[in-house]
């Protein structure tokens, strides 16, 4: 094959691209708007509070958020959370039941359904649950 082949393929492709620049169609504009549109129906807020963080629910259309107040979804405003949760911070009681301990101690810990819970050393120095 020869250069000019070559050049005049590079060439067509150059034109083809330059050709497919420039504004947009009237179609691809309505399409854009359509996908605004749709992300607004998508909207998600969430405000950071001293003690975790508020989102508004799945489904929420128009919403609003102010760090340490709260979030205001489809005009129902949802206040930051005043207290910590009961599990804050604290393992979860399935990772450390039969751990290794010293005898007599306590472990508090998280269960599956998000209350606190406490695990206690056996005299076999293992980390014994009555709730996970």
């Amino acid at each position: 094959m020869s250069t000019r082949y070559f050049m005049g393929a590079a060439l067509g492709m150059l034109v083809a691209v330059a050709m497919g620049c420039g504004a947009p169609s009237a179609e691809e504009v309505i399409a854009v708007e359509g996908v605004e549109g749709v992300s607004q129906e998508l909207s998600t807020c969430t405000a950071a509070c001293a003690t975790g963080s508020v989102s508004c629910p799945s489904g929420t259309t128009v919403c609003s958020a102010q760090d340490n107040s709260g979030v205001t979804c489809n005009g129902t405003f949802i206040a930051c959370p005043t207290t910590p949760p009961a599990c804050d911070g604290l393992p979860q009681c399935r990772d450390i039941v039969g751990s290794v301990c010293a005898l007599g101690s306590r472990e508090p810990c998280c269960t599956a359904s998000g209350a606190e819970s406490v695990c206690v050393c056996t005299l076999s120095g293992i980390l014994r649950c009555n709730a996970f």
